[in-house]
């Protein structure tokens, strides 16, 4: 089960994760009107989820590694990857429609909302000065493709 810390200073409360998932959809609707395509949000999300984990391998994994968990490094370089790997694999199925294509895209903000969820208000420690502009900008984007997913599955 899951322990939620009580919100203080750089770390983020709830009300904070829910008001960048009601932008998110905000964001959707905006979009949605302008008549773009649920490819252009899967696109943004995959160069998002590409970015995210070329910094998780050459960036944060050093930091992992100057721990006194050595193997931290390597977890976090293999964690950047499969971002890596996500990001590809969304551009790919942002040219297909298929129920393969979907779930793929689905497995990706699967990932990308769990990690929103266990670095926003359910996090272990305290948020440093980047996690305090990255966790919102990754719940606004796969809050944005989620909900531009569920109102193309809708119609």
């Amino acid at each position: 089960m899951l322990k939620k810390l009580p919100a203080a200073g750089s770390e983020f409360p709830l009300s904070q994760t829910l008001v960048c998932i009601t932008g998110g959809c905000v964001i959707t609707g905006i979009v949605n009107t302008l008549s773009f395509s649920k490819n252009l949000a899967i696109y943004i999300f995959a160069s998002w989820q590409i970015t995210f984990g070329l910094a998780l391998i050459f960036q944060q994994a050093k930091v992992y590694g100057a721990s006194s968990i050595k193997q931290a490094q390597r977890v976090a370089e293999m964690a950047g990857l499969s971002w890596v790997l996500f990001g590809i694999l969304s551009v790919v199925a942002a040219w297909e429609d298929t129920l393969l294509a979907t779930s793929l895209i689905l497995a990706g903000v699967t990932l990308n909302g769990t990690f929103s969820v266990l670095a926003g208000p359910y996090r272990l420690t305290p948020a440093s000065e980047k996690e305090t502009f990255i966790v919102p900008c990754n719940t606004v984007i796969v809050s944005w493709v989620a909900s531009t997913m569920l109102i193309e599955f809708t119609h």
